[in-house]
């Protein structure tokens, strides 16, 4: 007797067969190289980050570890001046999500910052 498939069970049997079974590796691999380029807009730095992350699911300590690794010197600075706690990097946030929302929001305020003082 001949198996039928419907559309959706060839579907996932073509790509089950198909798959990359190393794209996570490579990903977390990819992710590790990205860092915050000078100049660079803090927002557009995570979406980089943002997409690699779907793919390599980094738990959120690996993820917090990379993200305060890769930012730029003066971003970190004011992180640590803006919370008034030295150990502010150093306590990984609650959620994936959180980190994001932690790094963007500390380095918008600073490219604010920059900005108000090259134009007083």
């Amino acid at each position: 007797m001949a198996h039928t498939y419907t559309y959706a069970r060839f579907i996932l049997v073509f790509t089950q067969a198909h798959q990359n079974l190393h794209e996570s590796s490579e990903a977390k691999t990819e992710v590790k190289k990205e860092y915050q380029r000078k100049g660079e807009p803090m927002k557009d730095f995570i979406a980089r980050v943002r997409v690699l992350q779907l793919v390599a699911k980094l738990t959120k300590e690996q993820l917090w570890e990379h993200l305060v690794d890769s930012i730029l010197q003066e971003v970190r600075i004011h992180i640590r001046r803006v919370s008034m706690d030295k150990d502010v990097l150093d306590r990984v946030p609650p959620s994936i999500e959180m980190c994001y929302q932690t790094i963007v929001s500390a380095g918008s305020t600073g490219e604010f910052e920059k900005t108000r003082e090259a134009y007083p």
